[in-house]
Order: structure tokens, then C-alpha cells, then sequence
């Protein structure tokens, strides 16, 4: 196995599985440009161990994880508030006090949270420029709260369509589709944040 060689077999185990074969292609083109004029074993160690570059293609995938999360934290509350209160039809009960307890705690929860995720999103937003763990732990704290919304999202709907007559279903879908998107931010986010196992 050729200097070359080595060097990418290391990267390749390195690299988070989306952007492998991009970024690998792209640093085997150097390597051998770069090695056409000083050797192998001179590009290699010119072009830095490949630990690091891997860690530097994580970071920037985890920024944009990060973004993405921030984005969706602000917007999503915003966005899906007025969708869904202009879908549902009027409940059975007299006034938003007599609503059922079981729908009535997951609805303040999904609020609560809400907030707690526009706070995490917003800290996500400012820390956007700062590369660091700061910066992966804000955004992991968005997704999680992001995820605790969704699955309480998906409950509250079944559990709404059952006690009021009329309710689209579609609106399961919309948070079912919003519990699949967090869960596979997350499954990227951790992905950024540590090295592939050999």
C-alpha cells in the first residue's frame, strides 16, 4: 500500500459517511497532484494528519446541523401555530378551561417546550461563528427539545382527532413528518460530532 493509499484508508475511517466519498475524491486529487512534484510521502505529510481534516469536515457539517436546527426552532413554532389552530375544527368542550387534562398537560408541555427551543435556537444563532463544543451542545439542546415536541406532537394529535370530530388527518402526518425530521437531525448531529468506528 502506497503512502497515498494509507493516507485515504485512514481518512475514509475518519470522515462521516455522508461526505466520504466527495471529500476523499477531492483530497486524492491533491494528493497525487501535489505528489507528481514532491513524492508521496512528501504531499502526505504537507497535506496534514488525517484526523484533523477529518475533524475540520465534521465541524463544518455539525455548523450546519447546528444552523438547520436554530432555523427550524425559530421558524417552526411560527409557522405551524396558525396552520394547525386554523385546521382544527371547534371542540365538543364549552371553553378552552373544561379541555380534557390528558390533552391539556401535553399542549402546555408542547408550549413550554416551544420556548425552550427558541431560547436554545437563538443561543444557536449567536454561537454559529464560534466553532466548538459550545456550539454542537446548543444546537444537541434543540434537537433534543425539538424531538420531546414531536413525539408529544404525534401523541396529541391521535389523541385530538379521537376527542373532537372533523380533525384533518393530515395533521398526524405533519407531526409525524416533524418527529422523522428531528430524529434524523439528530442521527446527523451525532454522526458530525465523532469520528466514524473503523
Amino acid at each position: 500500500m502506497t503512502p497515498i493509499e494509507r493516507y485515504l484508508a485512514e481518512l475514509a475511517r475518519a470522515l462521516p459517511f455522508w461526505s466520504g466519498r466527495r471529500v476523499l475524491a477531492e483530497a486524492e486529487d491533491h494528493l497525487r497532484e501535489a505528489a507528481a512534484t514532491v513524492g508521496e510521502e512528501e504531499a502526505v505529510a504537507r497535506f496534514g494528519p488525517a484526523r484533523q481534516l477529518a475533524r475540520g469536515v465534521r465541524h463544518v457539517a455539525a455548523t450546519r446541523v447546528a444552523a438547520v436546527a436554530a432555523l427550524a426552532a425559530l421558524v417552526v413554532p411560527i409557522l405551524s401555530y396558525p396552520l394547525v389552530e386554523n385546521a382544527l375544527p371547534p371542540a365538543p368542550w364549552p371553553s378552552a378551561s373544561a379541555m380534557p387534562d390528558s390533552l391539556q398537560w401535553k399542549l402546555d408541555a408542547v408550549k413550554a417546550l416551544y420556548l425552550l427551543a427558541l431560547g436554545a435556537g437563538t443561543v444557536s444563532l449567536l454561537l454559529l461563528r464560534r466553532a466548538g463544543r459550545e456550539l454542537v451542545v446548543a444546537s444537541s439542546v434543540v434537537i433534543a427539545v425539538l424531538a420531546q415536541v414531536g413525539a408529544l406532537s404525534v401523541v396529541l394529535s391521535f389523541q385530538w382527532g379521537d376527542a373532537v370530530a372533523g380533525t384533518p388527518g393530515w395533521l398526524r402526518l405533519v407531526a409525524i413528518g416533524q418527529l422523522v425530521a428531528t430524529l434524523a437531525a439528530a442521527a446527523v448531529l451525532v454522526r458530525a460530532a465523532g469520528p466514524r468506528q473503523a
